[in-house]
């Protein structure tokens, strides 16, 4: 009887306490009691009490921390000091002051501290002033951001490079010199899972580099000639070229991740960065577009093709557009279940997006066209020889 008393009263000034601290659990409130209140209570009786009130914590099993190996997978590298940095926090108890929660920021590449926050209480604001304390330390004169950087890459016949301008004042950042000739591939900034990166298209070798410079990956492969620009969907970056009379003319789609020298060796068509590869698919001027799931490419003559955008396998080979055309120079868009393709002649042609071809509607301008259309804020901007055309809905 007088232990149901004590159990009563013992409720009691529990329930107070989880009408304050409702996340508690029993050791805490176990913990309370007896340190603050100095109550003499049983851990195990605090729970059995507890329990049988319904007064446990029950966890989120959707908030629980997960580790495995393929978490692990596209952890990015560091390469140099300052490039990926950590933070963690713990607590240290301090004689009369008691706990205080240290944050800490580790770069990846050396290992060492380079900044860190200390405070009695655990804050957001603690993780934004060891991020300052590093910044500050790492970067006394102020870090650019890239994206107020403008990058540029000059392949030509005397010396290559790719440099990096500030966009505000046109003043050079970094330079580095390319082993290249003539090319006119554009360069693209892949902003993957990983990190952003520059991807470069030429003769010699396919690369990318930071946004620093460095370089960190490459690969053989292509014809003497690049004019494709590498572009990503689905998670991989797609490089080709296809310099006519030349074998292989590739096409290849890309993980993000990679570092070194990830050329396919004899008879590959794929490797732990190359997700797939096809030899005598790439183009002389046209860049090929993906659309859903589906990878289109079209060639100068006039043909056009679909492969899986994921795994490269082929969905339907040639496909002639038009015997009467002259040729295809601009590269093909797709918008609203549909691919558009412009002749040199200025017709454009749309063509059903999907696992069938089917030529659904022509559209004419009459005036040579080479340029490639631009799809900019809901418009349709065309070039032709001597116009310049904006196509959009009518405002209703």
């Amino acid at each position: 009887m007088r232990r149901q008393i004590e159990d009563k009263g013992i409720l009691l000034q529990i329930q107070r306490l989880k009408s304050e601290h409702p996340f508690w659990g029993y050791r805490r409130v176990w913990a309370y009691m007896k340190y603050r209140l100095n109550q003499t209570v049983n851990k195990k009786r605090i729970y059995r009490i507890m329990k049988e009130n319904n007064l446990l914590v029950t966890p989120n099993l959707r908030l629980k921390a997960r580790r495995d190996n393929q978490s692990n997978r596209n952890k990015p590298r560091a390469s140099r000091p300052n490039q990926f940095w950590g933070t963690d926090m713990t607590k240290v108890l301090i004689g009369p002051f008691g706990w205080l929660y240290l944050v800490v920021v580790l770069d990846w590449y050396t290992k060492k501290i380079v900044g860190c926050s200390i405070s009695s209480h655990s804050r957001t604001e603690d993780w934004l002033d060891a991020l300052n304390d590093a910044s500050n330390k790492q970067f006394p004169a102020g870090i650019l951001r890239k994206q107020e950087e403008l990058y540029l890459v000059s392949d030509n016949d005397a010396q290559s490079f790719i440099a990096a301008y500030d966009a505000r004042t046109g003043k050079e950042v970094w330079r580095v010199n390319r082993q290249e000739g003539t090319n006119w591939s554009t360069p693209f900034v892949w902003e993957n899972d990983v990190r952003t990166e520059i991807v470069t298209a030429s003769t010699n070798r396919v690369r990318s580099y930071d946004l620093d410079g460095a370089l960190l990956w490459e690969l053989q492969g292509m014809t003497i000639l690049a004019t494709p620009s590498p572009f990503a969907a689905h998670g991989l970056v797609y490089v080709s070229s296809g310099y006519p009379g030349q074998a292989p003319r590739p096409v290849y789609a890309i993980r993000p991740g990679a570092s070194g020298n990830i050329s396919l060796k004899e008879g590959e068509t794929s490797n732990q960065y190359i997700a797939w590869y096809q030899p005598l698919l790439g183009t002389y001027n046209t860049s090929a577009v993906v659309y859903g799931d589906h990878y289109y490419t079209l060639l100068d003559r006039g043909f056009l093709l679909c492969h899986d955008a994921r795994t490269g396998q082929q969905i339907y080979g040639r496909q002639r557009i038009s015997a009467e055309s002259s040729g295809f120079t601009s590269s093909p868009w797709a918008y609203n279940g549909k691919v558009f393709v412009m002749s040199e002649d200025g017709d454009t042609f749309v063509i059903q997006a999907g696992p069938e071809f089917k030529i659904l509607h022509k559209n004419s301008l009459n005036e040579m066209t080479m340029a490639s259309p631009a799809v900019v804020r809901g418009s349709l901007i065309i070039r032709t020889q001597g116009k310049l055309y904006r196509i959009a809905r009518r405002a209703s």
